[in-house]
């Protein structure tokens, strides 16, 4: 049997950041390169940044894209408190801190 095949990591295909507001669950090496995409955006086009990580990270509940999102930017719509816990609660998923 395969790791990937088991229940526990087939079934996990979304992480809760916030209520209502998933990360996409994919391989370590394809979330670094998508991590690494967003670094290599210019420093001076933060709003570029914040968009490209809501298109290729964030999800619904279902792993689907946010409808709103298909049509207009997440720094268009969203508050920046928001799109700030959004940020927050991705960083705190994937650093390994140990807590729980």
């Amino acid at each position: 049997m395969k790791l990937a095949d088991t229940d526990g990591v087939k079934s996990l295909k979304v992480i809760k950041l916030i209520d209502g507001v998933y990360m996409r669950s994919l391989p370590m090496s394809q979330m670094q390169e998508i991590i690494e995409g967003l670094a290599d955006n210019d420093e001076d086009n933060q709003v570029k940044t914040i968009n490209d990580f809501f298109d290729k990270i964030i999800v619904d509940e279902q792993g689907e894209p946010f409808e709103d999102l298909q049509d207009s930017c997440a720094t268009d719509i969203l508050p920046i408190n928001t799109i700030l816990r959004i940020i927050t609660a991705f960083q705190e998923e994937i650093t390994p801190s140990g807590k729980r």
